[in-house]
């Protein structure tokens, strides 16, 4: 769901920028100075906007800019500096619950927290230079590789990423309710696990099942999936253990994960890892039940079935460090934020995959789309009681037929 952190020069999911022209010299007056950092601004979110309008993508889009030495000085930036200019895309279908608009205010509200807490707050999160309105923000890029160029899905990562992953959770378990923006009004009380799940299980019903009948639903029926499957798999919820909430990441996935590199002079080739990771891509953060965290992030990180178990055992010990409450009938509720991952990803997973395919279908791009239907209906199979799963043929032939139908979606 998210891009990959760029490597420099940009990878190939990030379009570079072309250059702006160079801010004015600067001049001592604080005045001068402020009207030539909001010219600098200015023309970087400009620019933004304008290739956002022309490019495709499906919640946002990233760009990479190198700041010229006068821009860098009046954002207050050090010379050779990199920034990452990034902006949702209206229009697109909503497939992930979003629950604060703006990520750079989530990130400056995360900024504050590490100056209260102090150097003991280990989260190494983007800083961000300014935001706007509309969601765009502009962010300080960090040089690194992200975990997924060095560890693929499936492969095991380093003992010591591992580590340091079951800390990040566990540092975000150490934010309150004061640290985070403010929440929708009817959101649940601190500790109301079992509504908290509720809430989840209603927005995917109302969200990604009911939204998408009109156009998906009978691509999905003809996949197995019934129209009320999600309803009836909030029907069957059990009363969870009660949990302090934390600050949700939500999204925590090898391409979310940045391996920093080793500092270099300005010009050289990027650096090697210095093993210290980068948690990026905010936009779906939220505050609730550190369990549905750790779910979300065993699904989507498709760690060796001997590795899940280890930072299932990490993540508790570093968790109850920090509050031995947040660790609470983690044995026993765990399964059933796994359940509810399961169930409501094969949602956007199939709608991703056949609208992945184009007007013009490639048996290649059909290929991985067909895997990636059948892996996530092989998933959602038991939560959501799936009476059977078709074959890949099958799957390939009722994802072609239905792009075929609408070949302008």
């Amino acid at each position: 769901m998210s891009p990959s952190h760029p490597r420099s020069p940009p990878g190939a999911d990030i379009t570079a920028t072309q250059s702006i022209e160079p801010a004015p010299a600067l001049a001592p007056e604080p005045v001068v100075a402020d009207r030539a950092r909001e010219l600098v601004l200015g023309e970087l979110l400009a620019s933004l906007r304008r290739r956002v309008l022309s490019t495709g993508g499906y919640h946002h889009r990233n760009y990479l800019q190198r700041l010229s030495a006068p821009d860098a000085a009046a954002l207050g930036l050090p010379p050779g500096s990199s920034v990452l200019l990034r902006a949702r895309r209206s229009g697109t279908p909503e497939l992930v619950q979003r629950t604060w608009p703006q990520e750079g205010v989530t990130l400056s509200r995360l900024a504050a927290a590490r100056d209260r807490l102090g150097g003991g707050w280990g989260v190494d999160v983007p800083q961000v230079v300014e935001q706007d309105n509309s969601g765009a923000v502009v962010l300080l890029y960090v040089e690194g590789r992200t975990l997924d160029q060095l560890s693929p899905a499936g492969q095991p990562v380093p003992p010591g990423h591992l580590v340091q992953i079951a800390g990040f959770f566990a540092q975000l378990a150490r934010l309150t309710r004061s640290d985070v923006p403010a929440l929708p009004t009817d959101w649940p009380d601190d500790g109301d696990s079992t509504g908290f799940l509720r809430d989840r299980v209603s927005w995917a019903a109302d969200h990604l099942s009911a939204a998408n009948q009109a156009v998906h639903g009978g691509l999905l029926a003809e996949l197995g999936v019934p129209r009320h499957a999600m309803d009836d798999f909030g029907s069957r919820l059990p009363e969870l253990r009660p949990r302090p909430f934390a600050l949700l990441h939500t999204d925590v996935h090898r391409r979310n994960i940045v391996v920093r590199s080793v500092e270099r002079p300005m010009g050289e080739p990027m650096g090697e890892p210095d093993d210290r990771l980068r948690f990026i891509d905010w936009e779906h953060a939220m505050f609730g039940d550190p369990l549905h965290d750790l779910a979300t992030h065993l699904c989507r990180m498709r760690y060796p079935a001997w590795q899940q178990r280890q930072l299932i055992t990490l993540w508790r010990e570093a968790v109850a460090r920090v509050s031995p409450g947040h660790a609470h009938g983690l044995d026993r509720d765990l399964p059933v934020y796994l359940a509810y991952e399961r169930a409501q990803s094969v949602y956007p997973d199939v709608i991703r995959a056949v609208t992945s395919l184009g007007a013009v279908p490639e048996p290649a791009t059909v290929h991985q789309a067909v895997l990636r239907v059948e892996a996530a209906l092989r998933a959602a199979a038991e939560p959501l009681r799936l009476s059977q799963i078709p074959d890949r043929d099958v799957i390939g032939k009722v994802l072609c037929a239905w792009r075929e139908r609408r070949p302008r979606l």
